[in-house]
């Protein structure tokens, strides 16, 4: 976490002095794993720094094939200890895999932008989405949505 903190300071500086960056924004990450007391910690000392103008919570996806497979439960948990120690007056963003329902759930956690590869995955399974279905490769539609994303049988 303490090198995460001294290279956001170092941004922060960096743009404090560099008129090109003057309309840059800066967000800082909030990191701590899977740890809620190392996140908490991460987000308040985040928060300290004035100069951010928003906040990216990191760390809770992984890379590859498998980075679609999220626990949604933790996922939550993690982000809500999060965000309950950042302002709601600067961005918060969520990177990382997320389905409809997740955006929803993070939405009403307080987050406010997203950086999801969902379609991304469904795109690689030879699958993609409408507003009313998720389309098999041969281009029909295999199933009504239901509202239940995390239903394996919602997305075909």
């Amino acid at each position: 976490m303490s090198s995460t903190l001294d290279f956001l300071d170092r941004c922060l500086s960096v743009k404090s002095w560099t008129p090109s960056l003057s309309d840059c924004l800066v967000f800082g990450a909030v990191q701590g794993g899977h740890d809620v007391d190392l996140r908490k910690k991460s987000a308040k000392a985040t928060a300290d720094r004035d100069a951010v103008d928003g906040f990216l919570i990191d760390g809770l996806h992984g890379n590859g094939p498998g980075s679609g497979n999220v626990d949604v439960a933790a996922t939550l948990a993690l982000v809500r200890a999060s965000v309950s120690d950042l302002p709601e007056s600067k961005p918060r963003m969520y990177q990382g895999c997320a389905d409809p329902a997740l955006v929803l759930d993070l939405v009403e956690s307080g987050v406010d932008i997203f950086d999801s590869s969902y379609t991304h995955h469904l795109a690689v399974e030879g699958r993609a989405m409408n507003t009313g279905n998720i389309l098999g490769s041969n281009g029909d539609a295999d199933k009504e949505f239901a509202g239940d994303w995390n239903n394996e049988e919602t997305v075909i």
